[in-house]
């Protein structure tokens, strides 16, 4: 498989290096870059560190939607391996239908925080289906979202919702697509999304 045919890596305004799909003309992250984003957007005010400990013999669960070129998952999976032995374990579970993005991701390595043992349990995921470690299992549902989720068992305590916009992936913004989320909520679940659209908010 080249994943080049499908993505490129560009730089964005503030200088980071991104994804871009080629088919559908968007940046993965394409503002401060995906590393940042990933913290301050999806990391922190999840306040997943502060979850993890606070549920110690416990496993929260992650669903990562749009795994894309992998920053969301990497940056909760580092939180997560860094986290108190006593702390809950994370199950991070990444949606995906296209992995050209993340495979090209792994060919610039420390640039999108794939560098070292994230790589390495990134191409497991690749390869497997699956990487686990004491203190985290990240695996990953391949296919079309809707369909993926008709299908998990697993119920979420935080969701990352990083798809493409609605411009080109406009099934996704849908009170149907966020009906289906929710019924694999957890009671304490938190879902955390870039948009600010009003569309996307009363569909929320």
């Amino acid at each position: 498989m080249n994943p080049t045919v499908n993505h490129e890596v560009v730089r964005t305004r503030g200088g980071a290096l991104a994804v871009r799909s080629v088919a559908d003309g968007e940046i993965m992250h394409p503002g401060v870059g995906p590393l940042v984003e990933a913290q301050q957007l999806y990391v922190q005010q999840s306040r997943l560190a502060e979850r993890l400990v606070a549920a110690p013999g416990e496993t929260l669960v992650l669903f990562d939607v749009g795994l894309g070129a992998g920053s969301n998952a990497v940056a909760a999976r580092a939180v997560s391996e860094a986290a108190p032995a006593g702390a809950a374990r994370l199950e991070l579970v990444s949606f995906e239908r296209d992995l050209g993005a993340l495979e090209l991701a792994l060919t610039h390595g420390a640039a999108f925080g794939l560098d070292g043992e994230a790589g390495q349990a990134a191409r497991a995921l690749i390869s497997d289906g699956r990487h686990e470690t004491p203190r985290t299992l990240w695996r990953l549902v391949r296919g079309e979202l809707l369909e993926s989720l008709a299908g998990e068992r697993a119920l979420a305590d935080v969701v990352f919702w990083d798809p493409f916009s609605p411009r080109v992936n406009r099934q996704l913004w849908t009170i149907a697509a966020f009906a289906a989320v929710r019924r694999l909520a957890g009671p304490r679940c938190l879902l955390l999304t870039y948009s600010a659209s009003t569309a996307v908010r009363v569909a929320m």
